[in-house]
């Protein structure tokens, strides 16, 4: 075979191998997931642990949040209402994240509103709603728990039991 004609077999087959890892890596119309987290509003409970891993600028791995197969980052920044996030990850994914509010804490209508956040494209239906102030979980302090099946459970964690500020919302999977 000629030169010519194999350099040109050849960007032929460049090409076409191009186009098929192209095709297979990024289906036309939707964006490479992201490799690293550009802000806190985009943690969400099920995420890959590489995110926050690589995500050098938001957060950083906690040598003392190591328990058993279990990890830990926290925030190096906070959100808009100044929650803290701790991201706990288990077998690759995030199982757990706790939003911690400094005093006086944050209304309850963010607290809502970062929950939904957390568990955008994750959880399925709300099946029950418990504000008992009896039932204290992770809390603490007396607080709302929302449970999404039996896999998904979030909290709204109120300061001093008052109903009206709130110190954390925590949101869980199994």
């Amino acid at each position: 075979m000629p030169v010519r004609a194999a350099g040109s077999l050849l960007l032929v087959f460049a090409v076409v191998s191009l186009a098929a890892v192209y095709s297979t890596a990024c289906p036309r119309g939707k964006a490479a997931p992201p490799e690293q987290l550009s802000s806190l509003n985009d943690v969400r409970i099920g995420m890959p642990e590489g995110l926050p891993a690589a995500s050098k600028s938001l957060f950083f791995y906690d040598q003392h949040g190591h328990f058993g197969d279990k990890v830990q980052y926290n925030s190096t920044t906070t959100d808009s209402s100044g929650g803290t996030y701790i991201i706990h990850c288990r077998g690759g994914k995030c199982i757990g994240v706790e939003v911690k509010y400094p005093s006086p804490g944050t209304t309850r209508e963010t607290a809502v509103s970062v929950m939904n956040n957390l568990l955008k494209g994750v959880a399925p239906r709300l099946s029950e709603r418990d504000d008992d102030d009896l039932r204290l979980h992770d809390c603490k302090l007396p607080g709302e728990f929302f449970y999404f099946g039996d896999r998904v459970r979030a909290e709204i964690c109120y300061k001093d039991g008052t109903d009206v500020r709130v110190s954390q919302v925590n949101v869980w999977s199994n």
